[in-house]
């Protein structure tokens, strides 16, 4: 269907009469109004039968509203204001037919046209805020689903043993590999757990050893020497080691000098058990780890400030390091959108010139398109962000061709009666 099966009013020059009616009006509808209206309703009709969420009925609808339902409206008021002009006295009954029809082309068509675009339009925005919502509520179960499994936010990255991760990556992750990344955040959870039930079986066990220990001790100090067997069993308490059977036997049988040497020999084993324990959150830092064990007592206070110093020292690099990062990631994140905003800034100021000849944005593909006749073009954001010198000549050229070619096969075509003659000078 042609979308301007109607006569512009501005065309409509002859045939003015005296007594006006919807007669005066019929030209700019190529025949009866009620039958031109009555054939836009079917096509209307036609047009909303099908789906609010289907695309093309959508676009169909628009054009039909825009280049015909809309244009009859205003070519009725444009033909009544030309014929109050022409007819102060018949100014009343113009209005009164003018309202009669924008009455029905309103309420027949345009008005049911503008609802079902406006069905359509709140349908994509709903779908376009549910998937924003759904995109948000992913992220959020993420990283709940993630803390709930054992991994602990540091401020900057969420963290359990030797995984670390940061809030984007979790966003930006396929689902395979956030189920595998929970799926290992929840092992390392459970090994941590069963680690820590370790310590704490082993500690309790460690206590209830050293009670019973010292029950016996308690018990045995009251059978054994007084004086030797109290001495010698307090001073295997104060390094932290069970009096055995082998101990008990030893504690009540050996010399003065026997006794001397071999605490002298429990005593140096029980430093090292210490150090060991002592060293452990720095052997990274550590050189020589056996050596540093066997040192004198001053020397190894001196190398373990050594030690704890540069612990100190690479914890604080780390944490610079993170800080350098955090700049980086908000520097790119500014860069990025100063360059969005530039960009934008350069389609507008390059656009404008093109919508001087005849292009229009076309927000569904996001690029500008024109057509004249049979021939038409578009221009991607791409290449009107990028557009190269001499570019706008060129397509300006090519369009003014197409119009110029387009009004030669009009002008060859002679015209069927004076409507048709007036739309052809028109366009």
């Amino acid at each position: 269907m042609n979308p301007q099966e109607f006569t512009p009013v501005e065309e409509i020059t002859e045939n003015a009469i005296a007594i006006v009616s919807e007669k005066n009006f019929e030209l700019i509808f190529n025949g009866r109004i009620d039958l031109r209206i009555a054939d836009v309703e079917k096509e209307l009709k036609s047009i909303l039968r099908k789906e609010v969420s289907d695309k093309k009925a959508y676009q169909d609808l628009k054009d039909l509203k825009n280049k015909v339902i809309v244009k009859m409206r205003t070519a009725t008021v444009a033909k009544s204001k030309e014929m109050t002009e022409g007819y102060k006295k018949n100014i009343a009954k113009i209005k009164e037919v003018e309202n009669s029809i924008i009455e029905r082309v309103t309420k027949r068509l345009e008005s049911k046209a503008d609802e079902r675009i406006e069905a359509y339009e709140k349908l994509i925005r709903e779908e376009e805020e549910k998937a924003q919502r759904e995109a948000k509520e992913k992220i959020d179960n993420r990283v709940k689903s993630l803390i709930e499994s054992g991994i602990i936010f540091t401020g900057v990255w969420y963290s359990i043993g030797q995984i670390q991760v940061g809030i984007q990556m979790i966003q930006e992750m396929s689902d395979d590999d956030y189920n595998d990344l929970l799926s290992k955040v929840k092992i390392q959870n459970e090994a941590n757990i069963a680690e820590q039930k370790r310590r704490d079986e082993e500690a309790e066990a460690e206590r209830k050893k050293q009670e019973a220990i010292a029950e016996q001790n308690k018990k045995e100090k009251e059978e054994l020497e007084a004086g030797r067997l109290e001495l010698r069993s307090g001073q295997l308490e104060l390094l932290g080691i069970a009096v055995t059977t082998e101990y008990e036997l030893l504690m009540k049988t050996a010399s003065n000098e026997e006794w001397k040497a071999r605490y002298e020999e429990l005593k140096s084993y029980k430093i090292k058990l210490n150090r060991i324990a002592e060293l452990q959150p720095y052997i990274v830092y550590i050189k020589n780890y056996n050596d540093m064990i066997a040192l004198d007592e001053e020397s190894y206070q001196k190398e373990l400030s050594i030690v704890k110093q540069a612990k100190i020292d690479q914890e604080e690099y780390n944490r610079q390091e993170a800080l350098k990062e955090l700049e980086r990631q908000d520097r790119e994140q500014k860069e990025k959108e100063a360059k969005i905003k530039q960009d934008r800034e350069t389609l507008a100021t390059n656009a404008k010139k093109y919508e001087t000849i005849g292009f229009s944005y076309d927000f569904r593909q996001h690029r500008w398109f024109i057509q004249v006749g049979e021939y038409s073009t578009s221009i991607s954001e791409d290449t009107m962000l990028n557009e190269k010198e001499g570019a706008f000549e060129v397509v300006k050229d090519l369009v003014e061709t197409w119009r110029k070619e387009l009004e030669k096969k009009q002008s060859q075509k002679p015209p069927q009666n004076l409507a048709a003659a007036f739309f052809i000078a028109r366009h």
